[in-house]
Formats: C-alpha cells, sequence, structure tokens
C-alpha cells in the first residue's frame, strides 16, 4: 500500500526479504522518474534490499522491457535531485 515505500515485498532465494518499488513509462527513462520522500528514505534504510523495477510498455507495442536497478547503486551515484516541496501555511 501507499506509505510502506515499496510497491512489491518478494524474497530472495535465501530467503530474505526484497523491496521492490516499480515505476513504469510508455517511453524510456532516459529523463528519469520520480521517487516520493518516503520510498527515497525506505531505500536509503534498506540499501542492500531494495530495488527499483523500471517498467517500458510503449503504446506502439505490446513487447515491454524491465530494467532493476539496486537502491544501493543510485546512492552510490548521487543521482537524486530534488524537484518539489510542499508548502504548509496556516493564516
Amino acid at each position: 500500500g501507499d506509505g510502506f515505500g515499496y510497491d512489491v515485498l518478494s524474497y530472495f532465494p535465501s530467503g530474505e526479504k526484497k523491496y521492490i518499488e516499480v515505476k513504469s513509462s510508455s517511453t524510456n527513462f532516459s529523463s528519469g522518474f520520480i521517487m516520493t520522500h518516503n520510498e527515497v528514505e525506505f531505500c536509503k534504510q534498506n540499501l542492500e534490499v531494495s530495488y527499483i523495477y523500471c517498467v517500458t510498455i510503449p503504446f506502439i507495442s505490446i513487447s515491454k522491457s524491465i530494467q532493476t536497478i539496486r537502491s544501493q547503486d543510485l546512492f552510490r551515484m548521487k543521482k537524486f535531485t530534488p524537484t518539489k516541496y510542499t508548502v504548509t501555511y496556516r493564516i
């Protein structure tokens, strides 16, 4: 469910938990993808066992591609750019 920081709970062959965040697009991911603050924080806390699956399903084709990214690789490369802020203002 929303709020967990991942979409799918899976398991490695060893029985260890594997957390999967799924991102989908009808085009490639060359311009990146959006992750919520909660998803980023969850990945930071679970570097060894969290993965992002980028699924591309083009509109004009029935074929799809899936690219798997280890969270620890994203954080090692420092590929995160803050793009949004939520401002709470009370009058």
